[in-house]
């Protein structure tokens, strides 16, 4: 899957949140992207049946317009796993810099220590 499409989940993802339904307007699906890296209707067609084929989405229709689709329970497990681990690595950096400041005041402490003792 490449970034086109994962930025389509993404983008997807937010708007559905659930396995039900819903039209999207291509329109709004292309001003998704960054307008340096436009994306042509012919590639987010492309995107969408690669999402579909991979089991990420279900498409019911489609025409020149719109896109009636909805996201399956993998895309949720993905994105729920997703969050799990931004979650953690959040966790990780607290207690990084919780361990850092520690370090940090008791070498501190230790070297004052040091000075008062052999001074």
């Amino acid at each position: 899957m490449d970034k086109n499409a994962i930025q389509l989940l993404n983008y997807i993802y937010s708007r559905v949140k659930d396995d039900s339904y819903k039209v999207i307007e291509i329109s709004e699906m292309l001003k998704a992207f960054s307008k340096r890296k436009k994306l042509k209707p012919e590639e987010l067609a492309r995107c969408l049946k690669e999402l579909e084929k991979d089991g990420f989405i279900n498409i019911k229709y489609s025409d020149k317009e719109v896109y009636c689709l909805a996201i399956t329970k993998k895309t949720l497990t993905k994105t729920n796993q997703k969050s799990d681990f931004e979650k953690e690595i959040s966790k990780l950096k607290r207690l990084f810099l919780l361990y850092s400041l520690l370090s940090l005041s008791l070498g501190f402490m230790g070297a004052a220590i040091a000075v008062w003792i052999f001074t």
